[in-house]
This record gives structure tokens, sequence and C-alpha cells, in this order.
């Protein structure tokens, strides 16, 4: 009786342990029930899973961490193949502007940020309403930075107009309203540097002492080869590039030059040679990189653009348009799809020349000032132009890769494809109905540039 007694007992035990590892084995490679029903895995694990049941490979011998993992080490490889990344930001305009409308600029920065953008330009620092109060440009530069947190690009394209420093104001250029602009700002060349140099240093130790550089970089000149924006020579500029640059490089930041018009990147003036040496001089560029403006204003082409030094460069003014009024039939342009064609374009060029960044110009219109250009409004309400400048980062923003064909153009982010069609589009002329400030009409053949058609594609996101 013991002996029978033993034996089922001995039974019922290897029973039970059997029955334990078989669940342990089950709960360990089956799914996990015990899991909230009502909890929706992540997206990558999602990934992983459909990766997983579609492949060859033993589900049962592959945890959900490794899985993880796998998804994981896919990105990353995609970020490496070939995926180029542009980063993008906005110009504020002038300091002064941020100065005298910082409830307008704010909700449109919020807005920005909100959207992943945290780099602005700014230019003309030391206007002359700024310059008269001491301080006042390292006060709203650090407001922006400390404050907002962005990254700035501080063009430092006029020069203080203080005693002190004395300036060649002979031999400047006619244009329209040189008096008002002289009343506001200097753009004449510092004679004597080593003023200016001085006034610079002192600036640039006061952003540092309030913690501020590591969120700046630094643009030498903003348009000198127009007689608007320098009221010198190439070769004055040529001067003060370089001892600006000497100043900068102590402070270990980036530095680009020399925000030049789209007129020099086209490459079609002989008077630009000047600017030219500049940026072919290899001892200025060690430390230096290119920058450029580009307004296509049915002038120029962007994928015809030839300049030394491309790779790294930024384009750091971006639109269609570099003017626009009231009721100018260029806003019918503008805040439409269009823009977003030519943004395409102009991303299928950063990307075969190795573009780092492109700053819109610009971010708000400011009240009482002539000009349209912006993004927002005075309220600082998005525009269409914003909108569709959204739909085309929103793609693009974790990097891309460019697929073209006689057809098509199509920028591959890594959720989802922008395709833009090279055969079925517009002609950006046959918007407009009225002067298109090439000094012809539509009811003329030359209308345009020399008779230049300037096509935009259809566009359109699809999901990879």
């Amino acid at each position: 009786m013991k002996k029978i007694k033993s034996s089922t007992l001995l039974i019922l035990i290897a029973a039970l342990s059997i029955a334990i590892i078989t669940y342990g084995f089950l709960d360990f490679n089956g799914d996990n029930t015990s899991s909230p029903p009502n909890k929706k895995p992540d997206n990558i694990a999602s990934n992983a899973s459909k990766i997983e049941s579609n492949s060859n490979v033993n589900t049962a011998s592959v945890s959900s961490e490794e899985n993880l993992k796998k998804e994981v080490t896919t990105t990353d490889k995609k970020i490496q193949n070939g995926l180029h990344k542009v980063e993008f930001g906005f110009n504020i305009g002038f300091l002064s502007d941020f100065q005298t409308n910082q409830q307008a600029y704010r909700k449109a920065l919020n807005q920005i940020q909100n959207d992943g953008i945290n780099n602005l330009r700014i230019y003309e620092l030391f206007t002359k309403n700024i310059t008269q109060q001491p301080g006042l440009a390292a006060k709203l530069v650090d407001k922006l930075v400390d404050d907002h947190h962005f990254n700035l690009l501080l063009c430092l394209s006029n020069f203080p107009d203080i005693p002190g420093i004395q300036y060649k104001t002979s031999g400047i250029s006619d244009f329209k309203d040189a008096d008002v602009k002289q009343n506001f700002t200097n753009r004449y060349p510092p004679v004597n540097f080593d003023a200016y140099q001085n006034y610079l240093t002192n600036f640039l130790n006061t952003l540092q002492e309030k913690n501020d550089l590591n969120n700046i970089s630094f643009e030498i000149g903003n348009e000198p080869d127009s007689k608007r924006f320098f009221w010198g020579t190439p070769d004055d500029f040529a001067i003060i590039a370089r001892s600006t640059a000497n100043v900068l490089e102590s402070y270990k930041r980036p530095i680009y030059c020399c925000g030049f018009t789209a007129d020099f990147a086209d490459g079609s003036a002989a008077e630009h040679q000047g600017y030219l040496n500049l940026i072919k001089d290899q001892n200025f560029r060690d430390n230096v990189n290119l920058s450029f403006h580009f307004y296509q204003s049915n002038k120029f082409e962007i994928n015809k653009i030839q300049l030394p030094a491309l790779k790294n460069s930024i384009i750091t003014e971006f639109n269609f348009y570099g003017s626009m009024k009231q009721g100018s039939s260029r806003l019918d342009v503008t805040n439409s799809p269009v823009f977003g064609s030519l943004l395409i374009q102009a991303l299928d060029f950063a990307y075969k020349n190795e573009i780092a960044k492109i700053y819109l110009f610009k971010l708000i219109d400011v009240a009482n000032k002539e000009g349209l250009l912006g993004f927002f409004d005075v309220n600082g309400n998005p525009k269409p132009s914003y909108n569709a400048f959204i739909k085309v980062y929103n793609v693009i923003k974790d990097g891309y890769r460019v697929e073209e064909n006689a057809s098509q153009i199509k920028l591959v982010g890594l959720n989802q494809t922008i395709v833009y069609s090279k055969t079925n589009g517009v002609n950006t002329n046959e918007l407009l109905h009225e002067n298109n400030g090439f000094g012809k009409q539509k009811n003329n053949k030359n209308f345009g540039n020399n008779g230049s058609n300037f096509f935009m594609g259809n566009w359109n996101v699809v999901n990879n």
C-alpha cells in the first residue's frame, strides 16, 4: 500500500513539473496576454512585429526587445545610407524690427518652434537707434537665445556709427532712398579697423558673458555685391571680411560669408570678380564657409547656380520674390502650391551640392513697413506659403534622398515621399496679371526676363 501511494505521489509531482515548465515556455514565447487590452504598441514595436511576420525568421526565437533593436538599427542605416539633411530657419530681419515688435513676433516664434524649427537669422545689428543705447544689441540677442531658446545666425552686415570709428564716405553710389537709409543705418566701410575690431570684440565678450555664444553662428556681410547694401568696393569688403574673420575665429564659432545676391550666385556679372577672388582664397576659407541668397523673381533658376565651395554652404535668404506689395499678383504665386514647387527644386539642388541650411525670408510682415514677404502676417498668423513649407518640411526634416528621371523628381524621406512632376505644372508667368517687376506686361510676348519661362511642376506627398 505504501509503495502504491509513493508511486502515485511521484507521478503527480512529475506531472506538475511538466505543467509548470510548459506554461513558462508558452508564456515566454507567446503573445503577452497579460498586457492591458486597450494599450496600443508603439510604432517602432508595431513595425518590428510586421517585419517579423513577413519574414522566414522563426518569431519564437526572437524576443520583442531584439525586434525593437533591429528596427532602430534599420532606421540608423537609412540615415547613413545616402540621406541628406537640410536644416531650416527664418529671417527675423533687422534687429530693430524685433526690438519694436516683440509681441507680434512671439506668436510666430512659438509656432515655428512647435513645428521643430529653432534657427533664426538677424542682420543689421548696429542700426543707429540701437547703437545709441549701449548694450541693447546684446540684450536683444540674449532674449532670443535665453528666453526663446533659438539658435541664431548673426549677420554682421553694417557698422556702428559712433564716435571713434571713422568711415570711408566718399564715392557712394546713387540708389533709391539713399538719404533715408543713411539716417537709419551705416553701410560705409570702416577706415580705422582697430577701433571697429575693438567694438566688435566688446560686443562678442558681452555675449560670451551671457553664455549665449554656444547658440550663435556668424555671417560676414549681407549682399555686399549690391550697391544698396554695401557702400564700398569689392576691395573694401575683402579687407572688412578678413579683419572680421580674424576677430570671430578666436571665439570658435561657425563663420559664413558673404550673403551674396542671387545675381552673384548666377555668375553672370563681371563686376563680381573681386568677390569671387575672396571666396576662392583658401587661406580665407579655412575657417569660413560660403553663404548666398536666392530669389527666383522670374529671373534665376536655382539648378543653374555655379559657385565655388558649395559643399557645407548655406542659403541665408530664400523666397520666390525679393519684394511684394499689397495687391500684387505675386502674392497669388507665393501663397499657392507653386512656392512648394520652388522649395522642392531648392532641396534637389541642396542634395546634389550638399547645402547645409536654408533660411526663409522672412518670418513675419512688420506693421507700418512696406513689403509682404513674411510667412506670417503682422498678427503672427501663418500664411498659405508657410503651410506649403511645412508640408514639404515634414517629409524631409529627418533626411532625404533624391531619385530623378526624365519626368519626375522624388524627394524620399524616412516615411513619406514628395513626387514632383517635370511635365505637368504651370508657367509662373501665367499666374501673374500685372507688371512683374521687370517692366513687361503679360500681353507682351517677352513677358518675363528676356522672354524666359519658369515652369513649376505639380507635386504631391505619398506614403513610403
